[in-house]
């Protein structure tokens, strides 16, 4: 929790995004309100373009401001340094996660499962940093995107990230209506909700529930052959 002095906490925020780019800054803005001061902001996303992977990697390696142009815009406020400095005086840093599909959507089980590889890889290396760094909080906006990617999210979360706090943002329709992509919005046009944690839900299971899930060994460093299992127990069940 934030101190009493004023001073903000440090924390680093992960948030699915999709055609609105203002959902991010808008999170910044709320988070900031509540005492926290996000230090790394890493976006989920999804190609633009729908270009053919060319790897096996889970994630893109285009250069940030060409990755499509929702990314461009947000990339582009964020190189605004007179802008950006303004609002922003400690500078967080914008990190793209752009996931390596064919496809600019999320189209059928396969696109579905490569993001939820996506958001554990990015999860288990969050929750390994905030496992060292006692300091930071660690939070996940569930915001932005399609329902699905935030159902994705938030379910990686509960299995690769149960350190993190989750949470969504708001916009009142007058405001959202008038502002085409509401970069930052009043306080008084947001609403800023803290959704149950994965630790919060763990604990209020019935403890031989809570034995049975910790009676799973979990590795959250080798994703390679999760989506070759994740085929067999479809094709078993």
């Amino acid at each position: 929790m934030p101190n009493d002095s004023g001073a903000k906490q440090p924390c680093i925020l992960v948030a699915t995004l999709g055609k609105s780019p203002g959902v991010v800054t808008t999170t910044i803005d709320a988070l900031c309100d509540a005492g926290y001061e996000p230090k790394d902001v890493h976006c989920l996303t999804l190609p633009r373009h729908g270009a053919k992977a060319d790897s096996d990697e889970l994630f893109r390696n285009d250069e940030e401001p060409s990755v499509g142009p929702i990314e461009k815009m947000l990339h582009t406020r964020a190189q605004d340094e007179e802008w950006w400095n303004a609002k922003y005086p400690w500078q967080p840093r914008l990190i793209w996660h752009v996931l390596n599909i064919e496809r600019p959507d999320l189209v059928d089980s396969h696109d579905h499962f490569r993001f939820f590889q996506g958001c554990a890889s990015v999860l288990a290396q969050l929750e390994a940093q905030l496992q060292q760094d006692s300091s930071l909080t660690g939070w996940l906006s569930v915001a932005g995107g399609r329902k699905s990617m935030a159902a994705l999210a938030h379910t990686a979360a509960f299995f690769f990230g149960p350190s993190l706090r989750l949470c969504h943002v708001t916009v009142k329709h007058d405001y959202a209506e008038t502002h085409e992509y509401h970069w930052n919005p009043p306080s008084c046009k947001r609403t800023f909700i803290e959704l149950p944690t994965p630790a919060k839900i763990k604990q209020a299971l019935a403890p031989s529930i809570q034995e049975a899930l910790l009676s799973a060994t979990l590795d959250a460093s080798d994703f390679s052959d999760l989506e070759a299992r994740y085929d067999q127990a479809q094709f078993e069940g």
